[in-house]
């Protein structure tokens, strides 16, 4: 990401502005007026270069203002798109390469609190796994031993096959969009075609004999998305 700061002050001549983040340099109108000692840009420079970024600097002349643009690597959007697609927890630690910054910021009492909160938040409401297995009709899903089987038969199914499984059954009950599945099994940011669920579960849908046009399982939503039911929910007829 970039961000700019301009203003209508003094300008700098284009001569000069190879040299404004060198330490002690003063653009025009600073000299003789006995403020600022030239560090402040170099200062800035530091910083942003610290954490990943450029700097740099325009104007049209003296007397026509500067514009001061720095830019930094887009981590939180980095963390955004992890957090889309698995629930890990995320600390940002930073002390402009600093140690002493560090220290004086982050004891290890401090550092180890913020760690267990971050864990407590990930393994709050809603966020636990299965504690039981899913069972409904013939269909069996073991969480913790990553376990399918129907009728009691072992399923065998690909890594893609299980997450889309199982993101549906962690939301048994719920229609979950194809962008929703895109994101969480496929890690798609973006707005893509639900053609590739469509094959995923078609391939899935065969493996414990189940027919895409009578489903006993995964139920689809025309145009919305797909669910599973809850283990307890009441099929039609009872």
């Amino acid at each position: 990401m970039a961000i700019s700061v301009a203003d209508h002050g003094v300008g700098v001549s284009p001569e000069r502005l190879p040299y404004l983040f060198r330490r002690f340099f003063r653009a025009e109108g600073d000299q003789g007026d006995g403020v600022g000692a030239g560090l402040g840009l170099a200062i800035c420079k530091g910083i942003v270069e610290a954490h990943g970024g450029r700097i740099r600097a325009e104007s049209d002349g003296p007397g026509r203002g500067a514009t001061f643009t720095f830019t930094l690597p887009a981590a939180i959007e980095l963390m955004q798109d992890i957090l889309r697609i698995a629930d890990v927890p995320v600390i940002f630690l930073s002390g402009y390469g600093q140690d002493q910054v560090i220290a004086r910021a982050f004891s290890p009492t401090e550092l180890a609190a913020r760690v267990q909160a971050a864990l407590r938040r990930r393994t709050g409401p809603g966020r636990l796994a299965p504690s039981e297995p899913y069972v409904r009709g013939e269909l069996t899903i073991d969480y913790a031993q990553r376990l399918v089987s129907v009728a009691g038969e072992p399923v065998r199914l690909t890594a893609v096959e299980y997450d889309l499984l199982r993101e549906l059954w962690v939301h048994a009950g719920r229609v979950l969009t194809h962008q929703h599945l895109l994101q969480r099994v496929w890690g798609q940011t973006k707005p893509g075609t639900p053609r590739v669920i469509r094959t995923h579960l078609m391939r899935l849908r065969r493996k414990p004999g189940e027919d895409g046009d009578n489903p006993r399982y995964i139920f689809a939503e025309p145009r919305v998305g797909y669910r599973m039911e809850r283990p307890d929910a009441r099929t039609p007829g009872e």
